[in-house]
């Protein structure tokens, strides 16, 4: 979380995409009245290249944003809830994958 907007990422080991939604939605009326840039809203970054993170490839490499998108949502669509970690006892038990989307991931090479 940025300012209390939810981000989601996924990595793997040479892209990171980032899905950053519009920080300032809830910060119009900060107090201290300093604009916050906003960053683009779906950000993708070659981590061998660009190891620092400052060259956003999302508006030229869509192939690969599409892709990360595609696992970023069967995830999610399948994924427990963020209280997972934050409710209950510390010690838990890793949710299994369901046979779905395990084949969602292989089919996109995962």
């Amino acid at each position: 979380m940025t300012y209390g907007v939810p981000q989601r990422s996924i990595r793997t080991n040479a892209f990171k995409l980032i899905i950053a939604p519009d920080m300032n939605a809830r910060l119009d009326d900060s107090p201290t009245g300093v604009p916050v840039p906003i960053p683009d809203p779906i950000q993708l970054y070659d981590l061998h290249a660009d190891p620092g993170e400052t060259h956003n490839l999302a508006p030229e490499n869509t192939a690969k944003k599409e892709e990360l998108l595609q696992v970023l949502n069967a995830i999610n669509k399948n994924a427990y809830e963020p209280t997972y970690f934050t409710e209950g006892t510390p010690i838990r038990d890793a949710p299994s994958l369901n046979d779905q989307l395990i084949q969602d991931l292989k089919s996109l090479g995962y």
